[in-house]
Protein backbone atom coordinates (compact mmCIF):
# COMPACT_ATOMS: atom_id res chain seq x y z
CA UNK A 1 0.00 0.00 0.00
CA UNK A 2 0.95 3.91 0.05
CA UNK A 3 0.77 7.14 1.92
CA UNK A 4 0.02 10.16 0.44
CA UNK A 5 1.22 13.15 2.55
CA UNK A 6 0.41 17.02 0.96
CA UNK A 7 2.32 19.29 2.40
CA UNK A 8 1.34 23.02 2.09
CA UNK A 9 3.55 26.21 2.23
CA UNK A 10 2.68 30.19 2.89
CA UNK A 11 4.91 32.84 2.46
CA UNK A 12 4.97 36.26 3.78
CA UNK A 13 2.95 37.64 0.80
CA UNK A 14 0.21 35.47 1.63
CA UNK A 15 1.10 33.22 -1.46
CA UNK A 16 0.18 29.31 -0.80
CA UNK A 17 1.92 26.38 -2.49
CA UNK A 18 1.31 22.70 -2.01
CA UNK A 19 3.69 19.69 -3.05
CA UNK A 20 2.06 15.60 -2.13
CA UNK A 21 4.39 13.40 -1.06
CA UNK A 22 3.55 9.46 -1.42
CA UNK A 23 5.19 6.93 0.53
CA UNK A 24 5.21 3.32 -0.70
CA UNK A 25 5.55 0.32 1.80
CA UNK A 26 6.68 -2.46 -0.18
CA UNK A 27 5.42 -5.87 1.68
CA UNK A 28 8.51 -8.09 2.10
CA UNK A 29 8.25 -11.89 3.06
CA UNK A 30 11.31 -13.85 4.23
CA UNK A 31 11.43 -17.52 3.56
CA UNK A 32 14.15 -19.75 5.78
CA UNK A 33 15.33 -23.28 5.20
CA UNK A 34 12.63 -25.64 6.50
CA UNK A 35 13.98 -29.16 5.84
CA UNK A 36 17.49 -30.42 4.52
CA UNK A 37 18.64 -33.96 2.94
CA UNK A 38 22.40 -34.45 1.99
CA UNK A 39 23.04 -36.93 -0.89
CA UNK A 40 26.77 -37.04 -0.15
CA UNK A 41 28.92 -35.63 2.54
CA UNK A 42 28.84 -34.98 6.23
CA UNK A 43 27.44 -32.40 8.34
CA UNK A 44 27.92 -30.76 11.46
CA UNK A 45 24.69 -28.55 13.14
CA UNK A 46 21.34 -28.20 11.40
CA UNK A 47 19.44 -26.28 8.77
CA UNK A 48 18.56 -24.24 11.71
CA UNK A 49 21.66 -22.55 12.38
CA UNK A 50 20.87 -20.93 8.63
CA UNK A 51 18.01 -19.14 10.32
CA UNK A 52 19.52 -16.34 11.16
CA UNK A 53 22.84 -14.10 10.24
CA UNK A 54 24.51 -14.42 13.77
CA UNK A 55 28.03 -16.45 12.96
CA UNK A 56 26.80 -19.33 14.16
CA UNK A 57 26.83 -22.01 10.93
CA UNK A 58 25.71 -25.20 10.15
CA UNK A 59 29.35 -26.71 8.48
CA UNK A 60 29.44 -29.49 5.68
CA UNK A 61 32.18 -31.12 4.41
CA UNK A 62 32.63 -33.52 1.36
CA UNK A 63 31.96 -37.28 1.31
CA UNK A 64 35.54 -39.15 0.65
CA UNK A 65 34.85 -42.77 0.34
CA UNK A 66 36.89 -44.71 2.64
CA UNK A 67 37.84 -47.71 0.60
CA UNK A 68 38.75 -48.77 -3.03
CA UNK A 69 41.46 -47.74 -5.29
CA UNK A 70 40.10 -44.67 -6.59
CA UNK A 71 39.67 -41.90 -4.54
CA UNK A 72 37.51 -38.60 -4.38
CA UNK A 73 35.35 -36.30 -2.43
CA UNK A 74 32.14 -34.61 -3.46
CA UNK A 75 29.24 -32.72 -1.82
CA UNK A 76 25.71 -32.47 -2.41
CA UNK A 77 23.51 -30.97 -0.01
CA UNK A 78 19.82 -29.25 -0.46
CA UNK A 79 17.48 -27.51 1.82
CA UNK A 80 13.93 -26.58 1.09
CA UNK A 81 11.94 -23.17 1.02
CA UNK A 82 8.45 -22.54 1.04
CA UNK A 83 8.68 -19.06 -1.24
CA UNK A 84 6.00 -16.53 -1.47
CA UNK A 85 4.74 -15.05 -4.69
CA UNK A 86 5.62 -11.52 -5.40
CA UNK A 87 6.97 -8.78 -7.75
CA UNK A 88 10.80 -9.74 -7.04
CA UNK A 89 12.61 -12.46 -5.67
CA UNK A 90 16.02 -12.28 -4.05
CA UNK A 91 18.38 -15.35 -2.27
CA UNK A 92 20.39 -13.93 -0.03
CA UNK A 93 23.63 -16.40 1.10
CA UNK A 94 26.32 -15.97 4.18
CA UNK A 95 29.17 -18.48 3.81
CA UNK A 96 32.64 -19.19 3.94
CA UNK A 97 35.29 -22.23 2.94
CA UNK A 98 38.22 -22.57 5.14
CA UNK A 99 41.25 -22.84 2.49
CA UNK A 100 41.73 -26.34 1.16
CA UNK A 101 44.37 -27.90 -0.64
CA UNK A 102 43.12 -29.17 -3.46
CA UNK A 103 41.44 -25.81 -4.87
CA UNK A 104 37.41 -26.31 -3.92
CA UNK A 105 35.03 -24.16 -3.89
CA UNK A 106 31.18 -24.54 -3.44
CA UNK A 107 28.56 -23.41 -5.69
CA UNK A 108 24.99 -22.44 -4.24
CA UNK A 109 22.51 -23.74 -6.92
CA UNK A 110 18.63 -23.47 -7.07
CA UNK A 111 15.63 -25.55 -8.16
CA UNK A 112 12.16 -25.61 -8.56
CA UNK A 113 11.71 -28.95 -9.38
CA UNK A 114 14.34 -30.72 -7.34
CA UNK A 115 16.24 -31.81 -10.41
CA UNK A 116 17.33 -29.43 -12.90
CA UNK A 117 19.28 -26.57 -10.99
CA UNK A 118 20.73 -22.90 -12.04
CA UNK A 119 23.81 -21.53 -10.30
CA UNK A 120 23.73 -18.58 -8.31
CA UNK A 121 26.63 -17.71 -6.29
CA UNK A 122 29.97 -19.43 -5.85
CA UNK A 123 31.75 -19.33 -2.29
CA UNK A 124 35.15 -19.15 -2.88
CA UNK A 125 36.85 -17.04 0.18
CA UNK A 126 37.72 -18.36 3.49
CA UNK A 127 36.01 -15.23 5.23
CA UNK A 128 32.13 -15.09 5.72
CA UNK A 129 30.45 -12.96 2.94
CA UNK A 130 27.14 -11.92 2.27
CA UNK A 131 26.12 -12.87 -1.41
CA UNK A 132 22.38 -11.77 -3.22
CA UNK A 133 20.80 -13.38 -7.13
CA UNK A 134 18.12 -12.25 -8.20
CA UNK A 135 15.69 -14.96 -9.40
CA UNK A 136 12.72 -15.13 -11.91
CA UNK A 137 10.08 -13.36 -10.41
CA UNK A 138 7.77 -16.05 -11.61
CA UNK A 139 9.41 -18.19 -8.76
CA UNK A 140 7.67 -19.26 -5.97
CA UNK A 141 6.26 -22.50 -4.03
CA UNK A 142 8.77 -25.10 -3.21
CA UNK A 143 12.08 -23.93 -3.78
CA UNK A 144 15.38 -26.22 -3.62
CA UNK A 145 18.77 -24.52 -2.79
CA UNK A 146 21.83 -26.98 -2.72
CA UNK A 147 25.40 -26.80 -2.03
CA UNK A 148 27.91 -28.53 -4.48
CA UNK A 149 31.44 -28.09 -4.77
CA UNK A 150 33.81 -27.61 -7.88
CA UNK A 151 36.12 -30.37 -7.68
CA UNK A 152 35.43 -33.89 -7.83
CA UNK A 153 38.31 -35.29 -9.95
CA UNK A 154 40.17 -38.29 -8.73
CA UNK A 155 42.70 -38.06 -6.43
CA UNK A 156 41.47 -35.13 -4.56
CA UNK A 157 40.31 -36.99 -1.57
CA UNK A 158 40.30 -34.12 1.14
CA UNK A 159 36.87 -33.72 3.12
CA UNK A 160 36.71 -29.63 2.47
CA UNK A 161 34.36 -27.84 4.21
CA UNK A 162 32.07 -25.06 3.38
CA UNK A 163 30.30 -23.30 7.04
CA UNK A 164 26.97 -21.71 6.08
CA UNK A 165 25.61 -18.90 8.24
CA UNK A 166 22.24 -17.30 6.74
CA UNK A 167 20.31 -18.90 3.72
CA UNK A 168 17.45 -16.73 3.22
CA UNK A 169 14.67 -16.38 0.09
CA UNK A 170 13.06 -12.47 0.10
CA UNK A 171 9.89 -11.54 -1.93
CA UNK A 172 8.71 -8.12 -2.32
CA UNK A 173 5.44 -7.57 -3.41
CA UNK A 174 4.36 -3.90 -4.40
CA UNK A 175 1.17 -2.12 -4.88
CA UNK A 176 -1.28 -2.34 -7.20
CA UNK A 177 -0.27 -0.01 -10.28
CA UNK A 178 2.71 1.26 -9.14
CA UNK A 179 4.83 -1.96 -9.56
CA UNK A 180 8.16 -1.10 -11.50
CA UNK A 181 9.47 -2.84 -14.05
CA UNK A 182 11.31 -5.86 -13.53
CA UNK A 183 14.35 -7.70 -14.55
CA UNK A 184 14.22 -9.70 -18.06
CA UNK A 185 15.54 -13.46 -16.96
CA UNK A 186 15.93 -16.68 -18.36
CA UNK A 187 18.28 -15.76 -21.36
CA UNK A 188 19.11 -17.72 -24.54
CA UNK A 189 21.74 -19.15 -25.01
CA UNK A 190 22.18 -19.20 -21.16
CA UNK A 191 24.79 -16.68 -19.88
CA UNK A 192 28.24 -17.54 -20.56
CA UNK A 193 27.89 -19.96 -23.54
CA UNK A 194 30.28 -20.93 -25.57
CA UNK A 195 30.58 -22.51 -29.06
CA UNK A 196 26.95 -20.61 -30.23
CA UNK A 197 26.04 -21.23 -33.68
CA UNK A 198 26.52 -17.85 -36.04
CA UNK A 199 23.22 -18.04 -36.22
CA UNK A 200 21.76 -17.89 -32.92
CA UNK A 201 18.66 -15.97 -32.46
CA UNK A 202 18.27 -14.43 -28.94
CA UNK A 203 15.26 -15.24 -26.35
CA UNK A 204 14.36 -14.21 -23.20
CA UNK A 205 11.54 -13.90 -21.07
CA UNK A 206 9.59 -10.60 -19.31
CA UNK A 207 9.05 -10.26 -15.86
CA UNK A 208 5.28 -10.05 -15.17
CA UNK A 209 5.39 -6.23 -14.57
CA UNK A 210 7.23 -5.52 -17.19
CA UNK A 211 5.75 -4.27 -20.69
CA UNK A 212 8.84 -4.28 -23.12
CA UNK A 213 12.69 -3.88 -22.83
CA UNK A 214 15.84 -2.06 -24.98
CA UNK A 215 18.00 -4.12 -26.76
CA UNK A 216 21.81 -3.40 -26.49
CA UNK A 217 23.87 -5.97 -28.28
CA UNK A 218 27.25 -5.51 -29.43
CA UNK A 219 31.26 -6.88 -28.81
CA UNK A 220 31.83 -4.76 -25.51
CA UNK A 221 30.85 -5.48 -21.81
CA UNK A 222 30.06 -1.80 -21.76
CA UNK A 223 27.61 -1.66 -23.87
CA UNK A 224 26.89 1.91 -25.94
CA UNK A 225 24.04 3.81 -27.61
CA UNK A 226 25.34 2.70 -30.36
CA UNK A 227 24.26 -0.54 -29.78
CA UNK A 228 20.77 -0.46 -29.46
CA UNK A 229 18.48 -2.46 -31.37
CA UNK A 230 15.35 -0.96 -30.22
CA UNK A 231 12.57 -1.06 -27.88
CA UNK A 232 11.28 -4.76 -27.73
CA UNK A 233 7.88 -5.77 -27.35
CA UNK A 234 8.61 -9.84 -28.04
CA UNK A 235 10.93 -12.19 -26.25
CA UNK A 236 13.05 -12.80 -29.32
CA UNK A 237 15.79 -11.55 -31.40
CA UNK A 238 17.80 -12.80 -34.38
CA UNK A 239 21.27 -10.46 -34.75
CA UNK A 240 22.46 -12.37 -37.74
CA UNK A 241 25.51 -13.15 -39.12
CA UNK A 242 27.48 -13.48 -36.07
CA UNK A 243 31.35 -13.68 -36.52
CA UNK A 244 32.87 -17.12 -35.45
CA UNK A 245 34.85 -17.16 -32.53
CA UNK A 246 33.89 -14.20 -31.04
CA UNK A 247 32.25 -12.53 -27.37
CA UNK A 248 29.18 -10.89 -27.79
CA UNK A 249 27.54 -8.76 -24.89
CA UNK A 250 23.67 -8.07 -24.45
CA UNK A 251 21.59 -6.40 -22.50
CA UNK A 252 17.90 -5.80 -22.02
CA UNK A 253 16.78 -2.69 -20.04
CA UNK A 254 12.90 -3.38 -18.88
CA UNK A 255 10.21 -0.92 -19.02
CA UNK A 256 6.59 -0.15 -17.53
CA UNK A 257 3.95 2.90 -17.40
CA UNK A 258 5.92 3.58 -13.96
CA UNK A 259 9.68 3.88 -15.56
CA UNK A 260 12.59 1.79 -16.62
CA UNK A 261 15.22 -0.63 -14.90
CA UNK A 262 18.67 -1.11 -16.23
CA UNK A 263 19.34 -5.13 -16.57
CA UNK A 264 22.30 -7.47 -16.01
CA UNK A 265 25.01 -7.52 -19.32
CA UNK A 266 25.01 -11.29 -20.48
CA UNK A 267 27.43 -12.67 -22.42
CA UNK A 268 28.19 -15.60 -25.37
CA UNK A 269 30.88 -16.88 -27.79
CA UNK A 270 30.39 -18.40 -30.89
CA UNK A 271 32.26 -21.13 -32.25
CA UNK A 272 35.16 -21.05 -34.00
CA UNK A 273 35.62 -21.44 -38.05
CA UNK A 274 34.82 -25.40 -38.88
CA UNK A 275 37.34 -25.17 -41.29
CA UNK A 276 39.95 -25.02 -38.50
CA UNK A 277 39.28 -28.13 -37.34
CA UNK A 278 38.19 -29.66 -33.80
CA UNK A 279 40.24 -28.18 -30.57
CA UNK A 280 37.99 -29.63 -27.42
CA UNK A 281 35.06 -31.96 -26.49
CA UNK A 282 32.71 -31.25 -23.86
CA UNK A 283 29.29 -32.49 -22.47
CA UNK A 284 26.19 -32.15 -24.15
CA UNK A 285 23.40 -34.08 -22.17
CA UNK A 286 23.32 -36.56 -19.47
CA UNK A 287 20.19 -38.73 -18.79
CA UNK A 288 19.93 -40.62 -15.84
CA UNK A 289 17.75 -44.02 -15.06
CA UNK A 290 17.85 -47.14 -13.68
CA UNK A 291 18.17 -50.72 -14.80
CA UNK A 292 16.96 -54.00 -13.31
CA UNK A 293 18.47 -57.53 -13.76
CA UNK A 294 17.91 -60.29 -11.87
CA UNK A 295 15.85 -58.19 -8.81
CA UNK A 296 18.64 -55.74 -8.35
CA UNK A 297 18.54 -52.24 -9.66
CA UNK A 298 21.16 -50.03 -11.05
CA UNK A 299 21.66 -46.93 -11.49
CA UNK A 300 22.44 -45.76 -14.95
CA UNK A 301 24.23 -42.18 -16.20
CA UNK A 302 24.21 -42.13 -20.64
CA UNK A 303 26.40 -38.98 -21.36
CA UNK A 304 26.68 -37.79 -24.85
CA UNK A 305 30.08 -35.28 -25.46
CA UNK A 306 30.62 -33.80 -28.56
CA UNK A 307 33.29 -31.76 -29.88
CA UNK A 308 33.90 -27.95 -30.05
CA UNK A 309 32.12 -28.13 -33.58
CA UNK A 310 29.37 -30.05 -32.21
CA UNK A 311 30.29 -33.50 -33.46
CA UNK A 312 29.93 -36.37 -31.33
CA UNK A 313 33.55 -37.55 -30.02
CA UNK A 314 34.39 -41.36 -30.20
CA UNK A 315 36.63 -42.91 -27.27
CA UNK A 316 36.97 -40.39 -24.94
CA UNK A 317 36.91 -42.13 -21.32
CA UNK A 318 34.74 -40.21 -19.19
CA UNK A 319 35.20 -40.25 -15.48
CA UNK A 320 31.91 -39.56 -13.47
CA UNK A 321 30.71 -39.76 -9.71
CA UNK A 322 27.32 -41.33 -8.34
CA UNK A 323 25.76 -39.36 -5.44
CA UNK A 324 23.07 -40.05 -3.00
CA UNK A 325 22.10 -44.02 -3.32
CA UNK A 326 24.10 -44.53 -5.40
CA UNK A 327 27.87 -43.37 -3.97
CA UNK A 328 30.81 -44.42 -6.72
CA UNK A 329 33.26 -43.76 -9.38
CA UNK A 330 32.88 -45.01 -12.57
CA UNK A 331 34.84 -44.42 -16.01
CA UNK A 332 33.45 -45.61 -19.15
CA UNK A 333 34.13 -44.81 -22.92
CA UNK A 334 31.95 -42.94 -25.13
CA UNK A 335 30.83 -45.28 -28.41
CA UNK A 336 31.13 -44.48 -32.09
CA UNK A 337 27.93 -41.94 -31.67
CA UNK A 338 29.88 -40.21 -28.78
CA UNK A 339 27.31 -41.80 -25.98
CA UNK A 340 28.55 -43.19 -22.92
CA UNK A 341 26.43 -45.63 -20.77
CA UNK A 342 28.07 -45.87 -17.08
CA UNK A 343 26.15 -48.03 -14.29
CA UNK A 344 26.68 -48.48 -11.04
CA UNK A 345 28.30 -51.63 -9.96
CA UNK A 346 26.68 -51.53 -7.17
CA UNK A 347 22.95 -52.16 -6.74
CA UNK A 348 19.86 -52.07 -4.76
CA UNK A 349 17.07 -54.24 -3.72
CA UNK A 350 14.30 -51.37 -4.72
CA UNK A 351 14.17 -49.03 -7.38
CA UNK A 352 15.92 -45.86 -6.51
CA UNK A 353 14.18 -42.36 -5.23
CA UNK A 354 16.95 -40.42 -5.63
CA UNK A 355 21.01 -40.34 -7.06
CA UNK A 356 22.77 -37.19 -8.63
CA UNK A 357 25.57 -37.91 -11.65
CA UNK A 358 28.29 -35.38 -11.95
CA UNK A 359 31.13 -35.53 -14.79
CA UNK A 360 34.78 -34.75 -12.98
CA UNK A 361 37.17 -35.27 -15.91
CA UNK A 362 37.38 -36.87 -19.03
CA UNK A 363 40.57 -37.73 -21.11
CA UNK A 364 40.50 -38.90 -24.78
CA UNK A 365 41.15 -37.55 -28.46
CA UNK A 366 40.62 -34.07 -27.57
CA UNK A 367 41.16 -32.22 -24.59
CA UNK A 368 38.08 -31.81 -21.91
CA UNK A 369 36.88 -28.21 -22.09
CA UNK A 370 34.26 -28.37 -18.75
CA UNK A 371 33.54 -24.72 -19.13
CA UNK A 372 31.89 -25.53 -22.60
CA UNK A 373 29.71 -28.01 -21.17
CA UNK A 374 25.60 -27.57 -21.46
CA UNK A 375 25.42 -30.05 -18.88
CA UNK A 376 27.77 -31.35 -15.98
CA UNK A 377 25.24 -33.09 -13.27
CA UNK A 378 21.89 -33.48 -12.77
CA UNK A 379 19.78 -35.30 -10.32
CA UNK A 380 16.93 -38.38 -10.66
Amino acid sequence: YYITRTWTATDAAGNTASADQRIIVIKTTNALAEVETTASGTKTGTYAATQADDGVCETLAEYVPASGSTKWSVLDHRWIFTVAAGDFVTFYGKAYRPANSDGDDFKLCYSTDGKTYYAMVTVNSATAATQSFELPPTVSGTVYVAAFDTNSAANKAVADRLCVDYLMIQTEGWPAGLVPPGDCHSPQPVNGRTLVGINQALGWTLAPSSQSADLYFGTSAELAESDFKGNQVTTAYAPGGLAYDTAYYWRLDARNANGVITGPVWSLKTQRNPALGALSLHVQSIRLDYVVSGGKYRGRATVKVVNDLGKPVSGATLNGIFTGQYQEYRSVAADSTGTAVIITSSSRSSAPTSFGFRISSSTGPLPYAPADNVLDSTVF
